[in-house]
């Protein structure tokens, strides 16, 4: 069964390589619709929320679906997954600080794109958070929501990224980190 699992969600990858964002999404969403006994679902939400993110942050996108699919994200005690093993789930992606390169210059319409592209990968990820909080999962999450807060400094879209900071922080009042993020 977890072959075959593993098979369906290589395709998926394989689309992800081809910028075939919605064609990923679906065939996860699928997986998730079939009777299938998956033991981690909220891992194939995850997965849809890169493919969400994916029309915005194309290359970090398909980093993130590789290594999930490599098993790099796993925890300590899952199959495929080792303590201390770089990129583990214990430990959520760092938020990298803006780059000290210029900036690019993107048209309205390309960032009213992205922005729609982050919203609706912040409600996925958001929804992991509230559904599976107790999971290594849903602090892979959070390091997601942060990284595209980051990524709209990273365009100089100041306006764009405290309002997903401040979004965050109603949606999350009980962060640990809730005083850095302020």
């Amino acid at each position: 069964m977890r072959d075959a699992i593993g098979k369906v969600t290589a395709v998926a990858l394989e689309y992800a390589k081809i910028d075939a964002w919605d064609v990923a999404d679906a065939v996860y969403a699928d997986l998730l619709k079939s009777k299938l006994k998956i033991r981690r679902v909220e891992r194939l939400e995850f997965a849809r929320g890169l493919c969400q993110l994916g029309h915005a942050m194309p290359d970090h996108a398909r980093e993130v679906l590789t290594a999930l699919g490599a098993g790099v994200l796993r925890g300590p005690g899952e199959p495929g997954g080792a303590a201390g093993q770089p990129g583990a789930a214990a430990s959520a992606p760092a938020v990298p600080p803006p780059p000290a390169v210029s900036v690019p210059v993107l048209s309205e319409a390309a960032l009213a794109r992205q922005e729609k592209a982050v919203d609706a990968a912040y409600a996925v990820f958001q929804g992991i958070r509230k559904n599976y909080a107790e999971t290594p999962t849903a602090e892979q999450a959070r390091g997601e929501i942060l990284l595209m807060v980051a990524h709209w400094r990273s365009l100089a879209q100041w306006q764009r990224s405290a309002a997903l900071a401040g979004r965050f922080l109603a949606d999350n009042p009980t962060d640990r980190q809730l005083p850095q993020h302020r």
